[in-house]
């Protein structure tokens, strides 16, 4: 019977607590129709070596710049482009901050505030984040992405890059930052 009510009771003092809610800040659009502008400047092919703006999300060839390719090409060409972009942060106390990309096509290396936020992300279809609390300060932050179209990892280049369909290049899928607790649960599973 203790037990029992030490259980109940400790279950509605749980139940009390307001629950924390994971605030999302976008950087970009969710989708072309509501896209965000980013500097911007390709480094070889169509409109390169000036920086300019460009959509994000969006793939840079659709949007003037890089080269368009097909997926079998044997000497593919590596256009590589930097994004960036500065954002304000709301005072974030004790919250842990990530910095989340839903795609990026195809090796991203990411800094904010001109610190790196982790090692280079391979893969273009992929989700990635990276904890960034100690990287921010409230007020102006800057992010910098600079993007590689071909990864530096054969076996990506092989499974994303070898197709029969045209290959595209740059940040197309939303970016943004997720304010969490503390401590929280990443992942969970039942099986």
């Amino acid at each position: 019977n203790t037990l029992l009510c030490t259980l109940f009771f400790s279950a509605l003092a749980v139940s009390a607590v307001e629950p924390f809610q994971t605030r999302v800040q976008f950087l970009s659009g969710m989708s072309r129709q509501d896209a965000v502008m980013w500097e911007f400047k390709a480094e070889s092919g169509r409109n390169s070596g000036i920086w300019t703006n460009i959509a994000v999300p969006s793939c840079w060839e659709q949007e003037g710049f890089g080269i368009y390719r097909y997926g079998q090409d044997k000497n593919p060409p590596n256009v590589q482009a930097i994004y960036r972009r500065k954002f304000q942060v709301e005072p974030f106390g004790n919250e842990r901050v990530r910095l989340c990309f839903d795609g990026v096509m195809t090796d991203a290396d990411v800094k904010v505030n001109g610190h790196s936020a982790g090692p280079v992300h391979a893969g273009g279809f992929s989700p990635f984040s990276f904890g960034i609390t100690s990287l921010l300060k409230p007020g102006e932050n800057e992010i910098e992405v600079d993007v590689s179209e071909n990864s530096a990892i054969p076996d990506i280049n092989a499974s994303e890059r070898l197709a029969d369909f045209w290959l595209f290049g740059g940040i197309h899928r939303p970016v943004f930052l997720e304010f969490l607790p503390a401590e929280f649960i990443d992942r969970i599973a039942v099986d």
